[in-house]
């Protein structure tokens, strides 16, 4: 017995649908390949191809970002939003697209929070800052 979704006919109603959830806006995280439906993936597949230490370390730097982020009286809202979805794993692009900032200003307040919280050094070059003369 054939499975339904290798007919004709349901491949034909499922072209339809797709066009119509295109058509509303809907935004898949399926993707067709070679007739058959899978997930999208990143290019990098780097959740996957990471070991179990490396999760688990993303996952309690992202909790922890996270607890901070809800936890701190920032000086402005823009700033706590930043932190609040980059604990959310958000990309500093995908951020600087929400807020309509661009993705080295997000990136210049995600490292300065940072060293404020003494998550991770960063250079002040690092954080977008002159250094001092010395000299």
């Amino acid at each position: 017995m054939e499975q339904f979704w290798r007919k004709k006919t349901f491949k034909v109603l499922s072209q339809i649908w797709n066009k119509k959830l295109e058509n509303s806006g809907f935004i898949d995280v399926e993707i067709e390949l070679k007739g058959d439906r899978s997930l999208k993936q990143r290019a990098t597949n780097c959740y996957r191809q990471a070991n179990s230490l490396e999760r688990e370390t993303r996952l309690e730097y992202y909790l922890f970002l996270g607890h901070l982020a809800h936890n701190t009286i920032f000086p402005n809202e823009l700033e706590k939003l930043i932190m609040i979805r980059h604990s959310e794993g958000k990309t500093y692009g995908e951020i600087g697209k929400e807020i309509g900032k661009h993705r080295h200003s997000v990136e210049f307040i995600v490292k300065r929070w940072q060293t404020k919280w003494g998550v991770k050094r960063w250079s002040l070059q690092a954080r977008g800052l002159k250094k001092k003369d010395t000299g």
